[in-house]
């Protein structure tokens, strides 16, 4: 039964709650009262959460159509922006024995630090950390840590240059 349950709740979360027409105020209180550790209201429509498992610092942007695999912690900080269509994925898998390659699945959390700005369409993978003051470029694919006030971008991502503090 707690399965049926939280099933409905997620599909409560990324249809009704997600939708164009809800208040973003209200949509903040339902997210909370769901367990997403939200202290922003700019959450715009059309994601798509895989668990509350995530934590929003205040002023940040999650722009429209985002999705958070969330099997781990995704922690973003304070006064960030997510880009459209981006990824966050905490979920892989150990490589397996030639026979079957998807060895088994294993999650790892991911931190985005405050003042980050992620592009559109960026993918952000498992146990990556995002130092602050990041800029990370549109369509990147980030497989590795960040240092703090950097611009990375490309697949995989890496430091393009240093960012004024």
């Amino acid at each position: 039964m707690k399965t049926v349950l939280r099933v409905a709740a997620r599909a409560f979360i990324n249809s009704v709650v997600a939708a164009q027409l809800m208040p973003r105020s209200i949509r903040r209180i339902i997210l909370r009262a769901w367990g997403v550790d939200t202290k922003t209201k700019e959450i715009h429509p059309r994601f798509v959460f895989s668990s509350p498992n995530v934590s929003i610092g205040e002023r940040t942007v999650i722009n429209w159509c985002v999705f958070f695999e969330s099997a781990a912690r995704i922690t973003i900080g304070r006064d960030c922006g997510i880009g459209f269509f981006s990824q966050l994925i905490t979920t892989t898998h150990d490589v397996g024995p030639s026979t079957r390659r998807m060895g088994p699945a294993k999650s790892l959390p991911i931190t985005i630090g405050d003042g980050t700005w992620i592009g559109v369409n960026v993918i952000v993978q498992p146990g990556v950390t995002i130092g602050e003051g990041c800029i990370i470029g549109a369509g990147s694919v980030v497989t590795g840590d960040c240092e703090p006030n950097g611009f990375y971008a490309g697949t995989p991502a890496r430091r393009i240059r240093d960012l004024p503090v």
